[in-house]
C-alpha cells in the first residue's frame, strides 16, 4: 500500500505539469479543424436558406429574435452535423492519447523503481524460483496491451527506464515498458470516453452562450442600416461570419481542453 501510494503521487504530480492546451492546439491543426468548421458552416447556411422564406430571412436583418432563431439552425446542421461529430471524436481520440503517451513516459520512471524495490525486497526474502514467478504473474497480467506499434513512444519509454535497465535484466525492462504501455491505453480509453461525443452538447448547451453569440449582437453590429438589397439573405451573411471566427473556433478549444 505505501509503494502504490507513493508511485501514485510521483505521477499524480508530474500529471499536473502537462500542457493538455498545448496538445489540444496541436492535435486541432494537424487535423485542419479550422477548415472543417468553416466548410461546415458554409453548407449549413446554405441549408437554412434553402430551408427559409424570403420574409424571415429579410426579417432577421431586424430582429435580433428572428435573427437568432437562424443562428441556432445554422449552428445546430454545423456542430450536429455527421461530419463534425465524426473530426471532433477524432480529434478527442488523438487529444486522449497525446496526453495519456505524456502521462505513460511520467509514469514509466514510477513504474520502473517501483517494480526493482519489488525485485529487490522478493530476492532479498525469497527464492529465486519465487522472484521468476512473480515476474511472469507481472508479464501476464500486462501483456494485453504488446510492445510494440508505436516506435517513438517505445524508444523514449526505453530511454526512462534505461537508468534502471542493468538492475531491472531484460524481462523487468519488458514488464515495466508493458505496464506503462497498458497505463497509455486505458487512461487514453478514458479521455476519449469523457470528451469524445461531449464537446457537441457543450457546444450547442449552456457553455456554447459563451462560445457563440447566438442573439444581441446582431443589431448592435450595425446591421439595422442595411439596405433592402443587402437584405435579401437577412442575418445569414453575418451569422456565417460569426461562426468561422477565429473567437468561435478559440471558445471551442477552450471546451476541449
Amino acid at each position: 500500500q505505501e509503494l502504490n501510494s507513493i508511485t501514485q503521487e510521483v505521477v499524480a504530480a508530474a500529471a499536473a505539469q502537462i500542457n493538455i492546451g498545448r496538445i489540444v492546439d496541436t492535435q486541432w491543426r494537424e487535423l485542419k479543424m479550422d477548415t472543417i468548421i468553416e466548410a461546415q458552416v458554409d453548407r449549413a447556411v446554405e441549408r437554412v436558406k434553402g430551408e427559409t422564406d424570403y420574409w424571415n430571412k429579410f426579417l432577421s436583418s431586424w430582429s435580433a429574435e428572428s435573427a437568432g432563431e437562424l443562428t441556432r439552425a445554422v449552428t445546430t446542421y454545423t456542430f450536429e452535423g455527421e461530419t463534425f461529430q465524426t473530426k471532433i471524436d477524432e480529434l478527442s481520440h488523438n487529444v486522449a492519447t497525446g496526453i495519456s503517451s505524456e502521462i505513460a513516459l511520467l509514469s514509466a520512471q514510477s513504474v520502473s523503481a517501483a517494480f526493482f524495490c519489488l525485485q529487490t525486497f522478493i530476492s532479498g526474502n525469497y527464492s529465486g524460483a519465487m522472484v521468476r514467478a512473480f515476474e511472469e504473474q507481472v508479464r501476464l497480467a500486462a501483456e494485453s496491451v504488446e510492445f510494440s506499434g508505436n516506435e517513438t513512444l517505445d524508444a523514449s519509454l526505453l530511454s526512462v527506464i534505461g537508468q534502471h535497465k542493468t538492475a531491472l535484466g531484460g524481462i523487468g525492462v519488458i514488464i515495466v515498458a508493458q505496464v506503462s504501455r497498458r497505463i497509455m491505453v486505458e487512461i487514453g480509453e478514458t479521455i476519449a470516453e469523457r470528451v469524445a461525443g461531449r464537446i457537441v452538447g457543450r457546444i450547442l448547451g449552456r457553455a456554447g452562450s459563451t462560445i457563440i453569440p447566438i442573439a444581441g449582437w446582431l443589431l448592435g453590429a450595425g446591421m439595422i442600416a442595411y439596405d433592402l438589397y443587402n437584405s435579401r439573405d437577412g442575418a445569414l451573411p453575418q451569422i456565417q461570419e460569426t461562426l468561422k471566427s477565429e473567437e468561435v473556433k478559440s471558445g471551442i478549444r477552450g471546451e476541449l481542453t
